[in-house]
Parts: C-alpha cells; structure tokens; sequence
C-alpha cells in the first residue's frame, strides 16, 4: 500500500509548504468532479447529500431546483460545538491530511475548491477554528464542517464559488480530523520516545556498580523490553498513518473508473484508532517504568529534599492510568434513528494518547532533574537545581541529535528494529 512520509507533511504543514504531488493531481480532481456532477444531474439515480438529505434521512430526495442550496445547509446544520478549539497547528495538518484525501481521489469535489484548498494551505493568515469536542468519532463531521466553513469564507471564496451539488460532504465527509489529530501528536510522541531512551542510558549508568551484589531494580534493569514495547508500537502508528492519508476517504466514494458512486464508510478509521489505542498501553507502561526509575533515584538521593517527589509523579501516573482506561470498543451507541451505529472513536483514542504522552513526558523531565541531583557533588549546585524543581522548571528534551534522528528512522520503519 502507498504511504505518505508523515515527518513531511509535519514540516510542510509547518513551513505553509505545498507538496508538488497535490497540485499535481488538479487535472483528475477536475475529471472526476466533471464525471461526478454529470451523473448528479442526470439524476438516474439518487446521490446522497446531493440529491438526497443525510443521515436517517437519506430516503428524501432533494428537487433538481433545490439541490445548489442543499450544500450550504448541510455545511451550516453541522456547525454546532464551540470552543475549546484545536490549537491552529493542528488545524493546519488538518487541513492537510483533506488534500491528502481529495488527492487521493473518490470525493468529487469541486476542482476550483480543491485548488482554493492548497492555495489556502500556503497561508500562514489561515487558523480555522475547529472545536477539540464536538465529536462522536464518526466521521467527526461537526468539526470537518466548521473547518469547510472557514476554507470557503477565507479570502472571499465562497461569494465568487458557489457550491456544486456534492460539494458540502466531499468537504466535511472523511477522516481527514482524525488523521490530522493524530498528526499534531507526533512531534510530542518522537520528544518522549528521545528522552526515555536518553534517561534510561542516564539512569544504567548512574546506579553502574553502587548495588554490590543487590539487583538493580527491574524498571532499571527493563530498559530492552521497554525499548521493544514502546518503538515497535510507535511505528505501527506512524505506518498506518501514512496509509490512511494516502487512501480515499468520502461518502459517497465517486468512482468514475468503475462507473459508480458507492456508499461505503471510508471515513472511519478503526486501524488508526486500534494503533493509538496499543500505543496508549506501550506510554502506559513506559511511564511505569518511569515510575519506578524516579523512586529508585530519590532513594538513592540523601535528605528530605525529595521525598515528596515519588508521591507526585505516583499521583500523575495513576491519573494517566484512569484517563486511558477506558477501551474504545468496550460499547457503543446508535444515533440518526439507528442507522449510524458504528463508531471508531478517533478523537477519544487522540484525546486519552494525548494526556498520556503529556503525563509521561513530565515525569520524564522529573526523572531528569533526579539524575542532575544525583550527580550534583557541589552544595551550591544541588541548591540550583532543588531551587528550578520546585519552581517548575523544564529541562530541555535529553539526548543529542543522533539519538533524535535515530528515534525518527525508527518510527519510519528504517531503524534496527
């Protein structure tokens, strides 16, 4: 299967960059799109959310004369949800991974949106605002629909284009919310993989022949099998990722070729919400390890200093544990009089991986503190460094930028394994 370089599309959603690839394929957008409303408008059968309404309501068809205007009232009945909105970075990948999907072809969309689209992404002035909770991990059509109202109100658009009969779900039908949320993840997930690697090489080397004939402890001793749990799972989020934004995402799926329009529902993503979910399990567990590295640090630490410190990060941990307990496919729920009933939590697998990653990489950051307390000889050193601690202080990611680069290569499946 083809696959996207995720790392790329990070640093070009990052730089307002363009790939030629997208703007490469205007030409069979366009072609698609023509194909596409030729057969709406032939009206030999019905097209849903072209010449039908959504959801339960798909059975009612639309009068030719009323279709136009159906668009910009799809789009407008699924702005609901407010604020807290995704921070515009994330909006941004967003945004990207939509033009990943429409290049990939099977939306039928409009070919002047798709060129407005990659033009838009060149922007740095655009920062739609697409609320963080006003899913139900369905196709999270609520925020794709408040992100399609602010591509097609950004510089005017929409008064000089009117919407074609089609264009409202090949706007805000997808997964293209979910891949773009866990997009913005990566960058935190990569930083947490390089300082758990850099502290755990900091950590053997610290407790290196100070135990006699004693055992280190096992979250010392663990680090191979902390390394096998963590990267392996980590590149398996990374590889379906780049999958599924190389593949057609939309409903309906506009297949010219076969010479059909096809429901179907491309725009879920269980794999990608399975792979975030095992990697929750492997953060899980690294900050377990992590855990037990802060305790057996402050043990070996003299004074008073820190002995609070294991108790916190203990309390961290067992909220992250309570955060990311809930398992995704343990129920579910039917909505739309029951037609919709089958979910694939995207944006609830994002949100718990999310706060886990967050919570591991400060404990990370505590047990690096421990480390520099541990090797601190001078008094005045020692006093520096409590002194940054409990004012909250971050130290800067351990490790250098080999370790960095190697952690990247990994996730892209090119490391050691």
């Amino acid at each position: 299967m083809d696959r996207i370089d995720v790392f790329a599309v990070l640093d070009q959603a990052a730089a307002c960059r363009v790939p030629d690839a997208l703007r490469a394929r205007v030409d069979t957008i366009a072609a698609e799109a023509d194909w596409y409303h030729a057969r709406i408008e032939a009206g030999e059968q019905p097209v849903y959310g072209a010449t039908t309404l959504t959801g339960h309501l798909d059975s009612v068809r639309v009068p030719a004369g009323d279709a136009a205007a159906l668009q910009q009232r799809i789009i407008d009945s699924h702005c609901i949800g407010s604020a807290p909105f995704h921070p515009p970075a994330t909006a941004r990948l967003i945004g990207h991974a939509k033009a990943h999907a429409v290049a990939a072809g099977g939306s039928g969309l409009s070919p002047a949106i798709y060129a407005h689209l990659l033009d838009t992404l060149g922007d740095p002035a655009f920062e739609p605002q697409v609320p963080a909770n006003a899913s139900y991990s369905c196709g999270d059509v609520i925020p794709g629909a408040h992100w399609a109202r602010a591509l097609l109100a950004h510089g005017g658009f929409a008064g000089r284009n009117p919407l074609q009969p089609g264009d409202a779900l090949a706007l805000v039908n997808g997964s293209f919310v979910d891949l773009g949320v866990t997009l913005a993840m990566l960058p935190a997930l990569r930083e947490a993989l390089v300082a758990c690697l850099a502290n755990s090489a900091e950590v053997a080397r610290a407790v290196a022949g100070s135990e006699s004939a004693a055992q280190a402890e096992v979250s010392i001793r663990a680090t191979p099998e902390l390394r096998n749990a963590l990267l392996p799972a980590a590149a398996a989020l990374v590889r379906i990722l780049g999958e599924e934004l190389a593949s057609p995402s939309a409903n309906p799926l506009v297949l010219p070729l076969a010479g059909r329009i096809e429901s179907q529902a491309s725009f879920m993503s269980p794999r990608l919400s399975i792979a975030k979910s095992a990697l929750a399990e492997a953060v899980l567990f690294a900050s377990w390890a992590c855990q037990g590295r802060i305790e057996a640090l402050a043990r070996r630490i003299d004074g008073l200093d820190v002995v609070q410190v294991p108790k916190l990060s203990q309390a961290w941990l067992e909220e992250s544990r309570s955060r990311l307990g809930r398992r995704l496919f343990a129920s579910g729920g039917s909505t739309s009089q029951g037609i919709e009933d089958l979910w694939s939590f995207g944006m609830l697998a994002s949100a718990q991986l999310e706060h886990g990653i967050a919570t591991w990489v400060r404990m990370e950051a505590v047990l690096g503190w421990l480390l520099r307390l541990h090797a601190a000889d001078a008094p005045a050193d020692r006093a520096a460094l409590l002194v940054l601690l409990r004012e909250g202080g971050l130290l800067p990611v351990p490790g250098d930028a080999g370790l960095h680069n190697a952690v990247t290569l990994e996730l892209q499946g090119h490391g050691p394994g």
